[in-house]
């Protein structure tokens, strides 16, 4: 757990595809996992309304997810 008061954690079920494609990044850039899905999500984030980011994330495949 982070000691930084401003951090969170979130835990997130990904495919093993997407999961080994982090992890490889992440390895072969010298870049830690946490900090390519954070800025990732920044990326996809940024300049959207929640409407217009949810249409797309439906379009991509998104569902609500319950175990």
């Amino acid at each position: 757990m982070s000691k930084d008061p401003l951090l969170q954690t979130i835990s997130v079920n990904m495919s093993r595809e997407l999961v080994r494609r982090v992890q490889s990044l992440g390895f072969h850039q010298d870049l830690s996992v946490s900090s390519i899905v954070e800025q990732s999500l920044i990326a996809f984030l940024t300049d959207h309304s929640d409407e217009e980011l949810a249409n797309r994330l439906r379009a991509l495949g998104a569902t609500l997810r319950r175990t």
